[in-house]
């Protein structure tokens, strides 16, 4: 399993979005193009540019840009490539991409206030407990990585938020996920580095294929201006 994340901020300038926007795929183009203000389309832009930039540097047999298609709850597979498994997310100003051979999941948050009837709705009673231990600031950063996790979670299985989230526990000692009580074969890790974010993955595993002990050495930074500037044609719009 590899996993990126990268500042998509630079994409916000519409001429830079108009030069680094024929990267991606003509899906993904309409994708971006589609929202209506430029931080969206920025987020969405770099979404692509990540998952072409991931898959590039270890599956350099897949075609570019990379063609996604999409399962039943918008679960993404890379077209004639089912044997990678890839997820994206993004928020704010960052861009998150996994790739691997199982069953994946990604999610990356922005810390903010929550109401207190969101967290009821969301949460496990083991979840509210460990909730409750915390002053409200840092109850709103737990509950962002509680969050994470259980959107990192549906997006791997590709249940969507049709299941009840209130029945997934995520926060289990073991790292494992568990539904109406039942332990679950998807594992989950959250990476909290990033300044008022979370970034959560989560991978179907067994008990002893476990994700690297080290958590953060598996997440690498992107500069994606970098990786794609080199590609830009003579006289195009900077």
């Amino acid at each position: 399993m590899h996993i990126f994340y990268a500042n998509v901020e630079f994409l916000e300038d519409s001429q830079t979005f108009d030069t680094f926007l024929p990267f991606v795929s003509s899906e993904r183009q309409k994708s971006a193009l589609n929202y209506k203000h430029q931080k969206d389309k920025a987020r969405s832009l770099g979404a692509g540019l990540l998952l072409n930039y991931a898959i590039s540097k270890y599956f350099p047999q897949v075609p570019q840009p990379v063609q996604l298609e999409f399962l039943p709850q918008k679960k993404p597979v890379i077209k004639d490539y089912s044997s990678i498994c890839a997820n994206l997310s993004h928020a704010g100003i960052y861009a998150a991409c996994a790739i691997g051979s199982s069953d994946i999941g990604i999610d990356i948050e922005r810390v903010r206030k929550v109401s207190d009837a969101l967290m009821n709705k969301c949460c496990t009673k083991e979840e509210l407990a460990f909730l409750a231990r915390f002053e409200e600031t840092e109850r709103k950063k737990q509950f962002c990585r509680i969050w994470t996790r259980k959107e990192s979670y549906i997006k791997a299985t590709g249940e969507g938020l049709l299941i009840d989230l209130s029945l997934v526990n995520v926060i289990a000692a073991d790292g494992f996920i568990y539904k109406n009580g039942q332990k679950t074969s998807f594992y989950c890790q959250t990476f909290d580095q990033i300044e008022d974010y979370f970034l959560s993955i989560c991978e179907k595993k067994t008990n002893a294929d476990f994700l690297p002990a080290d958590f953060a050495q598996t997440v690498q930074k992107t500069d994606l201006y970098k990786a794609f500037s080199a590609n830009i044609q003579p006289g195009a719009k900077k």
